[in-house]
C-alpha cells in the first residue's frame, strides 16, 4: 500500500507523535554514512508498508535483493521511552546497542516527508498556493539543465543477466568525471520502461538489440563487450545410418522464446544475438528433439528444405471571428538555477496569457481575450528571435532545445544580465522573472573602485601577514580575502552580502593582480601571507613597490628592496674553483647567490649526477 494513503488513516494525534518521534530519531540516532547511502537509494525502493498497532513495517528493494524494515512507535504516548527498529540486513549480527543502517534512515525519511506532506493544509488563497509550489526546491530542474546522466549496461555472463549502473557528471565543466548514483537490476528497468512483468530473457534480448541499434556501450565488469548480430547455423553429418543435423550452439548461449539465441564468447568478450522467425524456431525446437537420424534414402530431398532455412501536435484554431495579424511582444524568462546559473527562454506574446514559441506550430492561433484568430508570420518570428540572440549573444551559451539556452555559472548568467540591462530601451523586449522568487536571482550593485582599498602587511615570526578590506560607497565592506580569492578563480563579478552583484573592472584587476599573486591564503585558517617567491617576477615586484599600502613592516620593504637588488646582481664564479661548469649549473650557482643576496632560504633539486655538488 502506498505510504501517504497508509498514513492518511491514522488518528491526527498519532499523525503528530509519529512526526515527532521519527524527527528525533532522524536527528540524533543516524551517522553520516547511512545517510549518504540512502540518498543512493533508487526513489522506488520501498516496495510496500503496513501498519499493525504501534508496529509499521516496510519492505525495500536494494540491487535485487529484499530487505524488511520493523518499527515500533508510540502511537498514542509519546513520552513512553520504548521503541524498537531492527532491518533484515543485520540478521545475525550480535550486539546489546541498538543497531543502524541505512535501510533504516531511508524508510524514516519517507515517513517523515508524507506526514510533512499531509501536514500541510491547503491555502485560503489559491495563488499563494501556486507560489508555494513554484517556490519548492526542484532538484530536478538543476539536474536537467547543469548535469548529464548516462546508463552503463553491464552483463553478466554467469547469469545471463544485465543490471544497470546511472552515473552523472557535470554538464559544462570540461573536466568533471563521472560518478556513481545508483543501480538498477533488469526488473528495475523493465519498470521504467513499464513493461513490468515481461519474461527476463525476452527483456533481455530486447535491450541487447536496441543497444546495439544505438551504439550503447556493454562491459562485463571490467571489459568493453563486443556487441554483435550473427546467424545461426546447423551441422549436417552425413552417416551410414543417415543424416544426421544438429544445431552449431555455442558452448555459452541462451535460447529465448519468441526471439532467437544469445551467444556469449568469453575469450573476446562477445555478445552475439541471433534472431529466429517463427519458422526457424519450430525447426530448431524439432532437431533438438530428433533422436534418430533421417534416412539415407531421402539425403537430397532433406538437404533441399535444410538449405531453404537459410512532431509535434498542434491544436488548429477556431475558424470563427475576425483574423487579425499578430503583434508580437518578445519575452525573455529567466530561471535561475540553485547552484548558480540560469536557464533562458525566448518566447513571443500575442496577448496577456498567450505566448508561444516562435517560429513553431500553426500559422492560425485562436485568440483568449475574445473571438478571432492571430494570423501568425513564422519567418518573422524566427528573424525577430535571430536579432535578439544576436544582440544578447546568447549563441556562445549551450542550446540544450530550440527556445533555451544556458547560461551555467554565475558568471555566465551575470554578464547576459548585465547585456539585458544594457539593451533596455533599445530592443523591444520584457524580462520575467519566476514570480516565487522575492526579487531577482541577480541584481547589480555599484562596480568595485581602488579608491577605497586599504591594505597593510604586518610580520610575524616567520612571516609576513596580509590584512585589508574595500569600503563601497553605499557603506559595504569586503575582505581582501575575498576579493583575492575572485581574482585567482578570475570572477568578473562578486557577490554582496546583500545578494547583489558588482563587477570587478579591468582597472582594478589590474591594480589588484599582481597582489593577488602574490599572496597565499591558508585553507584552514583562511590567513593570508606573502609568497616572498612572486617578488622574483619583474612586473609583480613592480606593482608591489607602487601599490598605496595603508600600513607596512620595515621587514617587508628591506625584502622588497633586496628583491630589486638581487634582479640585477651579477655574481661572478668563485676564483678559486677549478672546474669546468657547464651552463645549467652556472644558472643554479648565480640563482643560489641572488637568493642569498635576497635573504631567503632554497633547495637546489635536480636528478642524480648533474653535478649540483
Amino acid at each position: 500500500m502506498e505510504i501517504l494513503s497508509l498514513l492518511s488513516e491514522l488518528e491526527e494525534s498519532s499523525k503528530a507523535n509519529l512526526l515527532a518521534f521519527v524527527d528525533g530519531e532522524l536527528s540524533r540516532e543516524y551517522a553520516s554514512k547511512h545517510k549518504n547511502k540512502a540518498l543512493k537509494l533508487s526513489a522506488d525502493a520501498l516496495i510496500d508498508c503496513r501498519i499493525s498497532g504501534e508496529r509499521i513495517t516496510a519492505n525495500l528493494r536494494e540491487g535485487g535483493k529484499s530487505f524488511r524494515v520493523d518499527m515500533t512507535f508510540p502511537l498514542f504516548d509519546l513520552d513512553n521511552d520504548y521503541t524498537l527498529v531492527v532491518c533484515s540486513c543485520q540478521r545475525g549480527s550480535l550486539s546489546l546497542e541498538t543497531q543502524r543502517c541505512h535501510h533504516m534512515y531511508y524508510f524514516q525519511d519517507r515517513v517523515r516527508t508524507a506526514l510533512v506532506t499531509l501536514a500541510q493544509a491547503a491555502p485560503a488563497d489559491p495563488l499563494a498556493g501556486l507560489d508555494q509550489i513554484l517556490a519548492e526546491d526542484d532538484q530536478s530542474f538543476d539536474d536537467r539543465y547543469l548535469r548529464e546522466f548516462r546508463w552503463r549496461y553491464v552483463f553478466d555472463p554467469i547469469r545471463f543477466s544485465l543490471h544497470f549502473e546511472k552515473e552523472a557528471r557535470d554538464r559544462y565543466e570540461p573536466d568533471s568525471n563521472w560518478k556513481w548514483v545508483e543501480n538498477a537490476t533488469l526488473d528495475d528497468w523493465l519498470k521504467r520502461l513499464g513493461k513490468a512483468g515481461e519474461r527476463s530473457e525476452v527483456a533481455l534480448f530486447d535491450i541487447l538489440s536496441e543497444a546495439r541499434e544505438d551504439a550503447v556501450a556493454i562491459s562485463d565488469g571490467h571489459r568493453v563487450i563486443s556487441l554483435e548480430v550473427g546467424k545461426w547455423s546447423f551441422q549436417v553429418e552425413d552417416t551410414e545410418a543417415g543424416l544426421i543435423v544438429k544445431p552449431a550452439l555455442a558452448q555459452r548461449h541462451l535460447r529465448v522464446d519468441g526471439r532467437g539465441l544469445i551467444y556469449w564468447f568469453e575469450g573476446t568478450a562477445t555478445l552475439q544475438l541471433l534472431p529466429l522467425t517463427a519458422k526457424e524456431e519450430h525447426f530448431l525446437t524439432y532437431i533438438l528433439r530428433m533422436d534418430k537420424p533421417f534416412p539415407v534414402s531421402h539425403k537430397e530431398r532433406v538437404l533441399e528444405m535444410l538449405s531453404r532455412m537459410d512532431t509535434a501536435v498542434f491544436r488548429l484554431a477556431q475558424d470563427d471571428g475576425p483574423i487579425e495579424a499578430a503583434r508580437y511582444q518578445s519575452i525573455l524568462r529567466l530561471t535561475p538555477f540553485k547552484r548558480g546559473g540560469m536557464r533562458i527562454e525566448i518566447r513571443l506574446q500575442l496577448e496577456a496569457g498567450l505566448s508561444l514559441k516562435p517560429g513553431e506550430g500553426e500559422e492560425r492561433v485562436a485568440r483568449i481575450s475574445k473571438n478571432g484568430v492571430w494570423e501568425r508570420d513564422l519567418r518573422v518570428e524566427r528573424r525577430r528571435v535571430e536579432e535578439l540572440v544576436d544582440e544578447l549573444r546568447l549563441d556562445g551559451l549551450p542550446q540544450p532545445e530550440p527556445g533555451f539556452w544556458i547560461a551555467y555559472n554565475d558568471g555566465k548568467a551575470l554578464e547576459c544580465v548585465a547585456r539585458i540591462e544594457d539593451l533596455k530601451g533599445k530592443l523591444d523586449f520584457v524580462v520575467e522573472w519566476p514570480s516565487f522568487l522575492a526579487k531577482k536571482a541577480y541584481e547589480f550593485g555599484a562596480p568595485l573602485q581602488t579608491k577605497n582599498l586599504k591594505v597593510s602587511v604586518g610580520e610575524k615570526k616567520d612571516w609576513l601577514e596580509v590584512e585589508g578590506f574595500l569600503e563601497l560607497d553605499d557603506g559595504h565592506r569586503l575582505s581582501l580575502r575575498e576579493l583575492i580569492k575572485n581574482l585567482q578563480r578570475k570572477n568578473n563579478y562578486m557577490q554582496l552580502s546583500d545578494g547583489r552583484w558588482s563587477l570587478i573592472p579591468e582597472h582594478f584587476r589590474d591594480k589588484l593582480q599582481p597582489l593577488a599573486e602574490a599572496i597565499e591564503i591558508d585553507d584552514d585558517s583562511d590567513k593570508m601571507s606573502l609568497d616572498l617567491s612572486a617578488l622574483n617576477d619583474e612586473s609583480c615586484l613592480q606593482a608591489i613597490e607602487e601599490f598605496p599600502f595603508q600600513e607596512s613592516s620595515k621587514k617587508f620593504w628591506s625584502l622588497v628592496a633586496r628583491a630589486r637588488r638581487s634582479q640585477g646582481l651579477a655574481v661572478p664564479l668563485p676564483g678559486g674553483l677549478k672546474a669546468d661548469l657547464r651552463p645549467y649549473q652556472v644558472e643554479g650557482f648565480r640563482w643560489l647567490a641572488r637568493l642569498s643576496e635576497w635573504g631567503l632560504g632554497a633547495c637546489l633539486a635536480d636528478d642524480m649526477g648533474l653535478g649540483k655538488t
